[in-house]
């Protein structure tokens, strides 16, 4: 029986456990165990228990851990004499010197020492004593609710009580009599002051994340970074634990600061939400006037289900509210919709529409954070991703993996990138997720009239994306045809986002270093090659005792090495076995009409010839296609492995002198797949004219991945504000210092082997300037006065220069007698300030500002 890939992108719980990725990791789920929550507000503190849910708690654990609940980690779940003696001055228990290490938590007494804990101690020996008396009064204010008192509590029910306790109303005497002999003392019971909120100044909050800092829910506007609203009101949420709750009804923790404003410490799913989320195709029906949504309970069955929405729905559209939507955008294809029902009333308050596009990742840039897709000729492809457009300190740029957090640093070639967009008044917020799954099957059926595919007795189905390359002819896009093998590149919704032929021989490629012929070779027992892949990773690899060479088959260990080392300096093809030896070798062939497809063909070596951006070719001559890859290779330092580059044609300058290249892969048309590029290291690491400029803020020692000492560069820009990069040697960073803007190259990886000193803070600083723009020279003088509002800027340079600049242009702030870096504003340049302008193309891009120098 065929499976079906069917996942929806993002689960209930999914969903609300996604975090900016600059923010601590946090859950935002629900947890039955409660023990996130108590291990947030440092109540369970150092104790093991994902696997021991069913063990017994001590008894001394279980005192920590309530004295915990008014002093906030304190103790750890490790017998203490200090706890014990604290315990018994609070009246928690009788006898200090009673509990001993080992003893185990009674269910009784657990629920005895909460309310004690809680001020009811009196109140329960007078109302029927132990334990009936507490059992009673505990029941009354829900502090036994969903868990089981047995004679030895274990560790989830001691949870769920601890959890209880901290959240239940404290009583306290507030009037002490005498009647006759006895004293007699009255209680108050306060139902919204808790343990949390007397002694920690945590309080309880519930109701409707309404706001977040890219849109509100109904209204575009959003808070101010890392802020929320909950039910109209601002919590600070620097973790970004409720960020993506927004139309979500929530149960939350906050802290009140000194400043006098509440920060979330923990956040979780309200039980009066009542969410479904559906892929739009499983849509049937959406009324008219978008009062009622009837849809597919699931793919296997006719069955539906119709949900009511309310007249004043809130609509969410990628994270940004808008009131512009349709019937249409409901079934947007290959997208996901979310209904919420956040008061129980069995009516829609809130559609989320999350819409992505998706990119086949051909190359990743580390030095200037670019994402490159494989496509690029259907409309409304997702070209590429730079990722210096959402740095603004309101946009949120996040990576996620199996749901789960991810990096920049985790996105390959070839890798699948699910990406939806917002953009709020308030700021950006972009999404990535990660999908890897790229499997080789062969295709049993085509079902056309569903676009689902069977291979491998799984059905998988054909995105829109696949269906818009395809048609535009994009190469990891193929036509698939029933019968032949194709390897598959799935979104993360399980769909085929790409499809390529698979022979039976997939090659990879790589550029041939050396083989364990050559006499400085490291190579001692085995025979074989190394390369620099085009995924940019330097390998080492071995023969298999027959391997297939162009074509031809049962060639020996030492006739592969022999005849691969004919070829050091070149790119090569070659595939694998299951122990990860090469079993098939291509070689390249000099290209004529009459050279088989299965070779790799390549041209001569080309000198003289500039890179063309605007065909994307070399002079006309060779062409590239938005997928070919092109391989840098050092002249002068070839045994400098950093230097040596992975690219694409987002990888040249416009009109870049090459000093050479070979084509391989060439086709009739001269269109090639596989570019090397020589070039020198004075090439390799030049530093483009637009550039990007950074105020250096610090230059400091700190230690590398691998332990070594190393140099590293904290600066600013007009996207970041602190950004840290490490130098490739120390030489480099020589003369830099604090307050220099300088331009950099970074190397493949991510270290910088280039600086440029555009301004040197140390020299006498001489206003220079004409009265007119260069098209990237930067301009620099004393500030005169500035129009903020319409984006006017006046200075001394020493001939006066009118600036247009954008009234939200990036303003950096060096502050030279605190030897630090902020952000500024236009309206904030004052007299007496230096301004040094960033231009590019004849714009200004950005304004460092030095004041008190």
């Amino acid at each position: 029986m065929a499976k079906k890939i069917i996942c929806i992108l993002i689960s209930v719980s999914m969903l609300l456990s996604m975090v900016c990725v600059s923010a601590a990791p946090a859950a935002f789920a629900v947890d039955d165990t409660k023990v996130d929550a108590l291990k947030a507000l440092e109540i369970v503190n150092g104790y093991e228990t994902e696997d021991k849910l069913l063990d017994i708690m001590e008894k001394s654990t279980f005192i920590n851990f309530l004295l915990n609940i008014m002093y906030g980690g304190k103790f750890s779940a490790l017998y203490s004499e200090e706890a014990l003696k604290m315990a018994e001055g609070l009246k928690i228990i009788d006898n200090a010197e009673a509990v001993r290490a080992g003893d185990t938590l009674k269910g009784n007494e657990a629920v005895k020492m909460a309310m004690c804990l809680l001020g009811y101690r009196e109140l329960c020996l007078n109302s029927g004593g132990y334990p009936v008396g507490f059992l009673s009064k505990a029941n009354q204010i829900d502090l036994t609710m969903d868990v089981t008192i047995n004679q030895e509590m274990s560790n989830a029910d001691a949870y769920k009580l601890l959890y209880n306790t901290m959240d239940a109303p404290i009583a306290e005497i507030d009037a002490i009599g005498v009647n006759g002999d006895e004293y007699t003392r009255h209680y108050t019971q306060y139902e919204d002051v808790t343990i949390l909120s007397r002694y920690r100044k945590i309080y309880t909050v519930e109701g409707v994340v309404d706001a977040n800092k890219t849109s509100g829910l109904t209204k575009i506007e959003g808070t101010d970074d890392d802020s929320v609203k909950i039910n109209d009101y601002t919590f600070y949420d620097p973790q970004g634990l409720i960020f993506d709750a927004l139309g979500y009804k929530v149960r939350a923790f906050a802290e009140k600061k000194p400043d006098g404003n509440y920060e979330v410490i923990y956040a979780e799913p309200h039980e009066e939400n009542n969410v479904t989320i559906l892929k739009t195709e499983d849509i049937k029906n959406v009324s008219s006037d978008i009062r009622s949504i009837e849809y597919y309970v699931d793919d296997n069955s006719s069955t539906t289900k119709k949900n009511t929405i309310k007249a004043s729905v809130a609509f969410v559209y990628n994270n940004a509210a808008t009131s512009d939507y349709t019937v249409a955008d409901l079934k947007k294809p290959d997208s996901v919709l979310t209904l919420i029902d956040n008061d129980g009333d069995k009516t829609i308050d809130v559609i989320k529409l999350d819409s992505f596009k998706v990119m086949i990742v051909s190359t990743v840039s580390a030095s200037s954070k670019t994402i490159n897709s494989e496509y690029s000729k259907y409309d409304d492809a997702l070209k590429s991703l730079v990722l210096d457009d959402y740095d603004d300190s309101s946009d949120c740029v996040r990576f996620f993996y199996d749901g789960k957090a991810a990096t920049f640093e985790d996105i390959r070639p070839g890798d699948v990138l699910s990406v939806f967009e917002s953009k709020g008044k308030s700021g950006k917020s972009i999404d990535i997720h990660i999908s890897t799954e790229k499997p080789v099957v062969t295709v049993a059926e085509y079902n056309t009239s569903e676009n689902e595919i069977l291979a491998n007795d799984t059905i998988y189905e054909l995105s829109d994306t696949y269906f818009a390359a395809n048609a535009k002819g994009e190469k990891y896009a193929q036509t698939i045809s029933a019968g032949k093998k194709y390897q598959l590149y799935l979104d993360v919704n399980g769909k085929v986002a790409g499809a390529k032929v698979a022979s039976d021989n997939a090659l990879s490629y790589g550029y041939l270093r050396e083989t364990s012929n050559s006499k400085a070779s490291g190579f001692k027992e085995e025979e074989g090659i190394k390369l620099f892949d085009t995924n940019a990773d330097w390998l080492e690899l071995y023969f298999a005792d027959k391997v297939r060479i162009n074509g031809k088959s049962g060639k020996t260990v030492k006739e592969a090495r022999d005849e691969a080392d004919k070829y050091v300096g070149e790119i090569i093809g070659y595939e694998l076995d299951n122990e990860g030896k090469i079993k098939t070798l291509e070689l390249p062939v000099a290209y004529d009409e009459s050279v088989s497809d299965e070779r790799l063909s390549k041209t001569e070596e080309i000198t003289g010839k500039y890179f063309r951006y605007n065909n994307t070719s070399f002079d006309s001559t060779h062409y590239m296609y938005a997928d070919t890859k092109v391989i840098f290779i050092p002249t002068d330092e070839l045994d400098n492995e950093d230097l040596y580059d992975v690219g694409n044609n987002y990888s040249f300058q416009i009109d870049e002198a090459i000093d050479s290249y070979i084509g391989y892969n060439v086709d009739e048309y001269n269109f090639m797949d596989l570019v090397l590029v020589k070039r020198t290291k004075n090439t390799s690491t030049s530093i483009a004219a637009d550039a990007s400029a950074y105020m250096v803020r610090k230059v400091s020692k700190t230690l590398d991945n691998e332990g070594t000492p190393a140099t590293q560069i904290s600066v600013a820009s007009s996207t970041y504000l602190g950004l840290s990069m490490l130098t490739a040697n120390d030489e480099i960073a020589n003369g830099i210092n604090p307050g220099d803007i300088i331009q950099i190259h970074v190397n493949a990886k991510g270290y910088i082997d280039n600086i440029k000193s555009v301004f040197d803070i140390d020299s006498d600083i001489v206003p220079y300037a004409p009265s007119y723009l260069h098209a990237y020279d930067p301009v620099q003088g004393y500030f005169v006065k500035v129009d903020a509002a319409n984006g006017k800027l006046l200075l001394e340079c020493p001939n006066r220069l009118a600036l247009k600049v954008s009234p939200t242009i990036p303003v950096l702030i060096f502050e030279a007698d605190m030897d630090n870096v902020k952000v500024g504003s236009l309206s904030e340049l004052s007299s007496g300030d230096y301004v040094f302008a960033t231009i590019s193309k004849s714009l200004v891009t950005c304004l460092f500002v030095y004041r008190n120098l």
